[in-house]
Order: structure tokens, then sequence, then C-alpha cells
């Protein structure tokens, strides 16, 4: 896949171009049917498929916007599009003079002028231009003026759902770690560095890897059945994320006990994948207490995860 962020280099390069635009924060399974779609149009006429996203996502712009956190930052976004079979990947530099062009003046400057496409897919609420003041049914309108063909894509729904990246924060921020995996097509990860902790862990017999993470979405605070990716090999294992009520913590934490695994892995980079939730935080009167419950724990994670099989192209690392 080829990747442009600089609009000088691409007029003139691209094949028949089938364009598709959009933010595809989580590349969920909605933007995955949106990209076979281009990928199949532009085999058919012997074209290539184009993705034009936005980095950084308009949202993050505005500072009287909601505070968006994403599930995907673009270094991942762009391998999870690679894997789609893209032919390539616009990144277009998103800043406050560029928020200011009017609909028009973002179809003619951008999509005419500098990709000059055959035809272009987009979702069925796909709004463009200053205000948002674009719609599909304009985009039709400009497409006939400027000489291509807009496509509209209907939502993609799984069990009566619309398949959306607000969806998947939503089900990741309440917990429901399994239950995203089948809009996001995989198991929701997060990655990151494993740094000095505590020691709490080990000096009651679970030893923790303690990451430093740049994901922006958490999965609600507890008590997690995980894989963990390090170098080539999975293990399993059992997240404990949020704050440590026994010991009164008002750090975020991400600790995980690796199953059968005793090595010293400070500085190394670590995945770790949700597959299910096992409880909430609790605070416990006693260590012993404490010891018992996370014996409990590693019990019902060994039992979520015996049967679930995941390689490690699946989480292939990103960083």
């Amino acid at each position: 896949m080829r990747v442009f962020d600089n609009f000088s280099n691409i007029s003139g390069i691209i094949k028949n171009p089938i364009v598709t635009i959009g933010n595809f924060d989580g590349v969920h399974k909605g933007h995955q049917y949106i990209f076979e779609t281009i990928n199949k149009r532009a085999a058919d006429i012997g074209g290539e498929s184009v993705v034009l996203t936005f980095e950084p996502h308009p949202l993050k712009l505005f500072s009287n916007q909601r505070k968006l956190f994403l599930l995907t930052p673009t270094k991942k976004k762009i391998v999870l599009i690679e894997k789609m079979g893209v032919d390539n990947l616009i990144l277009l530099n998103f800043t406050r003079d560029f928020a200011e062009l009017s609909a028009e003046e973002f179809v003619k400057r951008v999509i005419v002028d500098m990709i000059k496409p055959k035809e272009i897919f987009v979702g069925y609420n796909y709004y463009f231009g200053k205000d948002r003041e674009g719609n599909v049914e304009l985009f039709k309108k400009f497409g006939h003026k400027y000489g291509f063909e807009v496509n509209i894509i209907e939502p993609y729904i799984i069990d009566d759902k619309i398949v959306s990246s607000s969806l998947c924060r939503e089900l990741i921020s309440d917990g429901k770690v399994r239950d995203v995996s089948k809009f996001l097509g995989s198991y929701y990860l997060i990655e990151g560095v494993v740094v000095k902790g505590e020691g709490i862990g080990r000096k009651l017999g679970f030893p923790t890897a303690n990451i430093k993470s740049p994901s922006e979405v958490y999965p609600k605070h507890g008590v997690y059945a995980v894989k963990v990716g390090y170098k080539n090999k999975i293990w399993d294992g059992a997240c404990s994320l949020g704050f440590n009520p026994t010991f009164d913590s008002v750090r975020l934490t991400v600790e995980t006990y690796i199953f059968d695994f005793d090595e010293q892995i400070y500085d190394q980079k670590l995945k770790i994948v949700f597959i299910d939730r096992i409880r909430d935080m609790l605070k416990f009167n006693s260590l012993d207490e404490l010891v018992s419950e996370i014996k409990c724990d590693v019990e019902k994670a060994r039992a979520i995860l015996k049967d679930v099989k995941i390689s490690l192209k699946e989480i292939k690392f990103w960083f």
C-alpha cells in the first residue's frame, strides 16, 4: 500500500481512483466492508482503491468539541487499512484553515484537482465542508458537476445494531470486551512498554507486568482474562486495570499476571488482548483475602482462555 501525506505527490499517479473518505477510527467491520467494496470496484475497472482519511481527527482540533478518545492511533490505523488490501492511503493534514473550506471548495481542491476520482463511496451519514454543510445529496450533485460518480454505503448491521466507532467505544468503556469483538472483527487490545511498579504482585506470589500505554480507550476498570503478545509468543494471563482500592492507589495501572512466565521484561513491548471481563475492582480487608481472590481470578481466566486461539499474525506489533 502506498501512503501519501503530501498532495503535491498525488495528482496523476493513481490509476482510475476508486475512493472512500472518512476517519475510520477502529477500522471496524463497517469500515472493512467499505474497503472490500472499493477494492472490488477498483479491480472490476482496472483501477486502484484509495482511502482518504484525516490526521488529526477533526474533533481533536477544536477545544469546544467534546473530548474524543480514539480506538486506533494513526500508526495502527495505517497497518489495519493495509491489511485490508487497499492500494493507496492518503493522510490529509486537517488544520483550522482546512476546516474553513466550503463543501464545494473541498470537493474541487482536494477530490477533483488532486485525486481525480472515477467513483467515490461514502457512508449514508457522510458530511463535509465548513460546519458540515455538505451531505450525500450535495455530494452527488458535485459529482455530476465535476464528472465522478458518488455511491452511498448503507449502514452495516450486526445483531440489529449499526456498527460504528462510537458503539465500539461505548462497549469497551462498559467492559463488554467480548461483545465488541464481533463489531471490530477482532478482540480489543492495548499496547505499551513494561515499567517498574510497586512490586506488590511479586510479594503476593503473582508478579505482574505493568505497562505504560499510549492507548486512549481503556476497558472499564476491573479484572480481565487476557492474551499477552510478547516477542514471538502468546501467553495467557489475567489483567487488573484501574485504581487499586485495597492499597488506596490514585494512579491508573494496567497490571498483568502472565501465566507460567518468569522473565524480567522491563522496557519491553507488550500487547494486552482483552478476551473477557471477570469482575469489578474490589477493596479487600486483608492480604489473605486479596490473595484468595487473585487465585480465583486466575482459575476463571484459565477456564475462559483455554479454548481461545489467537495467532501472532492477528496481533502483529504496531510500534
